[in-house]
């Protein structure tokens, strides 16, 4: 139900794909082309059916927000495990898994989670593709990059982390779509870890200041540096206290991350904000 898996299934052949898509929401996307099966990837008797004639998984499931870190491996390592060897039992011969640019050993739970699946898939399947993507936009506004759009369009102050490492690339969740497919089903990609990222880099404080050149009432912009962000996680796991971030994402935030050059023509950032600003 995610806007980079509603773009991707808009670009496949109706004719040569019968598409199912596993979700636990009452209500599923209204999307004449997907036969949805209730379940959870948790419970791998409400999908396991499904797979026996099956060509092939792409796998997008993911929990990214969490207080403690436990639930990031069951359900990022532990669910992922149980469909990769339920995957092998019934000879489905492609996977495709959607993890991040995060994943890593030092980028905090939710970035060990999705590297651990990685390994396990890599080392249990013969025919796989993992993807990477970076920071989306073009989604929804209650997470990431648009979140952080509506967030200096409708705030009086804006804070943003100093001290981090690595850029953002950001790049619509229209051409993430675009770049997985031609991936999986027109190159064949095979047995490659691929980082889906924008062409322009920005920190965080660019970000907000290209945002607000647009706005109506630009937010005041708050530095916040690295210790005092330490500091607030270190609360949180202690005291058990709860903020507008959960401990998980400052190490994610801090951790190092990798940039390929992207692929075909890309919508700018700059471009989407200025049709956001329009539709707004």
């Amino acid at each position: 139900s995610s806007a980079i898996i509603q773009h991707l299934i808009a670009l496949l052949n109706k004719e040569e794909w019968e598409i199912i898509g596993l979700t636990r929401q009452e209500t599923p996307p209204g999307n004449p082309d997907i036969q949805w099966i209730k379940g959870d990837l948790r419970q791998a008797d409400s999908y396991a059916a499904h797979l026996e004639n099956c060509e092939g998984v792409i796998h997008a499931a993911g929990l990214t927000h969490a207080f403690d870190p436990q639930p990031y491996f069951e359900l990022n390592y532990d669910a992922t495990k149980a469909l990769v060897d339920r995957v092998r039992q019934n000879q489905v011969k492609k996977f495709v898994y959607i993890s991040s640019r995060s994943a890593g050993l030092n980028s905090g739970a939710y970035g060990h989670s999705k590297w651990l699946a990685e390994q396990y898939i890599q080392e249990h399947l013969a025919d796989w593709i993992i993807f990477r993507p970076a920071e989306v936009f073009g989604g929804s506004n209650t997470e990431g990059i648009d979140k952080l759009i509506h967030n200096v369009l409708n705030q009086r102050f804006i804070s943003y982390p100093t001290g981090v490492p690595s850029p953002l690339y950001p790049l619509h969740a229209k051409d993430v779509a675009r770049m997985m497919h031609d991936h999986t089903f027109i190159n064949g990609s095979t047995q490659e870890v691929i980082t889906l990222n924008g062409r322009t880099a920005y920190t965080y404080k660019d970000l907000i200041r290209q945002i607000n050149k647009a706005a109506p009432k630009p937010a005041m912009i708050i530095p916040v540096p690295k210790w005092l962000l330490l500091a607030a996680k270190f609360m949180m796991e202690r005291l058990r206290i709860r903020m507008t971030v959960v401990p998980d994402q400052i190490p994610r935030l801090y951790a190092k991350k990798d940039f390929r050059e992207p692929e075909g023509e890309l919508l700018s950032f700059v471009s989407y904000l200025d049709y956001v600003l329009k539709e707004t």
